[in-house]
C-alpha cells in the first residue's frame, strides 16, 4: 500500500511539473494578446494616430498573429487540463461578488488608460492607491492574513522588477536608438530593415508605447500616404511585438518565471518562439497581400 501511494504521489508530482510550464506560457501570452487586437491598447492607438490609419483595418492585418497566439494559448491550456484536469468549483462565487472583486482591476486599467492616452497627471499613482483601497475593502483581510502576505513576498523578485523598470525607463529614452532607427528607415523601407528595426527596438526598449514612440514618428513622414502603408505598419509593429514580449527589459516574463518557479531562460525562449511565429504570420500575410 505504501509503495502504491508513493507511486501515485510521484505520478501526481510528474503531472504537476508537466502543467507548470504550460501554465506560465498561457499566463504570459494570453495577457499580451491585447496588444494585437484591443481598442484599449495604447501602443495600437499610437500607431493608428501617428500614421492616420483605420483602426479595424490595421487590426485586420495583425489578425494572423492574433490567431497564432490564441492557438498557442489554446494548445497549452489543453496540456494543462490534460496534466491536471480541472474539476467543478467547490466554492462557487456569485456575479455580485465577482463584480466587486473585479472593480479594483477595472479602476486601475482606466487609470492606466488615462495616463497613456490622455497624459493625465498622477493617474497611475491615483489609480494604484484606489486599487489598493478598493482591494482591501473587497477582500477584508485579517491582520494575520496581511502579515502572512507581507512575509511571503519574494523580495528578490521585487528588487529585480524595480531594476528592470528602471532599465526600461532608461532604454526608452536612449537618443542613439532613435537616431539609428531614423537612419535605417530614411534609407529604404525594405522588409529586412523594417523587421530588424522593429524587433531590436522592441527587444531593447521593452515597453509597448515607448517602442512605438521611438519608431513610428520617424516612419510617418516616409510611409504616410504610400499605398502599402498598412503593410509597412503591420510588419514593423509585429516585429516590435515579437521583441517586446520577450524583452529582458519587460518585467512580465521575469514575474511569470518567479511566480511559477521556473527557470527564466527555458521559459524565455518558449515565449520568444511563440511571439516570433505570431510576427512571422503577420509579416507573411502582409507580404502576400502586397
Amino acid at each position: 500500500a505504501g509503495k502504491t501511494k508513493d507511486r501515485e504521489n510521484g505520478q501526481g508530482a510528474k503531472k504537476h511539473r508537466r502543467g507548470v510550464f504550460p501554465a506560465a506560457l498561457v499566463n504570459h501570452l494570453a495577457t499580451h494578446t491585447s496588444y494585437l487586437i484591443s481598442p484599449l491598447s495604447a501602443s495600437l492607438l499610437l500607431v493608428v494616430s501617428t500614421l492616420q490609419l483605420d483602426f479595424f483595418r490595421f487590426v485586420g492585418y495583425l489578425l494572423p498573429g492574433t490567431i497564432v497566439v490564441v492557438a498557442v494559448v489554446g494548445y497549452y491550456s489543453w496540456r494543462i487540463n490534460r496534466a491536471a484536469p480541472a474539476g467543478p468549483s467547490s466554492d462557487p462565487i456569485g456575479f455580485g461578488s465577482a463584480a466587486v472583486l473585479t472593480l479594483p482591476i477595472v479602476v486601475l486599467l482606466i487609470a492606466l488608460a488615462l495616463a497613456e492616452l490622455r497624459q493625465v497627471p498622477y493617474a497611475v499613482a491615483g489609480g494604484a492607491l484606489l486599487f489598493a483601497a478598493l482591494s482591501f475593502a473587497a477582500i477584508h483581510p485579517t491582520r494575520q492574513q496581511f502579515t502572512h502576505a507581507l512575509r511571503s513576498l519574494d523580495w528578490q523578485l521585487v528588487a529585480t522588477l524595480a531594476l528592470i523598470l528602471a532599465l526600461s525607463a532608461y532604454t526608452a529614452n536612449i537618443p542613439g536608438l532613435k537616431v539609428w532607427a531614423q537612419a535605417m528607415l530614411s534609407h529604404q523601407l525594405t522588409l529586412p530593415i523594417l523587421v530588424v528595426v522593429g524587433y531590436l527596438t522592441g527587444m531593447v526598449i521593452g515597453s509597448s508605447t515607448a517602442m512605438v514612440a521611438a519608431v513610428f514618428p520617424v516612419l510617418a513622414p516616409v510611409a504616410a500616404g504610400l499605398p502599402n502603408v498598412y503593410q509597412i505598419a503591420a510588419v514593423t509593429y509585429a516585429a516590435q511585438y515579437a521583441g517586446y514580449v520577450a524583452s529582458p527589459a519587460h518585467p512580465c516574463c521575469h514575474y511569470v518565471a518567479a511566480y511559477f518557479r521556473k527557470p527564466y531562460l527555458p521559459l524565455w525562449w518558449r515565449i520568444a518562439g511563440g511571439a516570433v511565429v505570431a510576427a512571422a504570420a503577420v509579416i507573411a500575410v502582409a507580404v502576400w497581400r502586397g
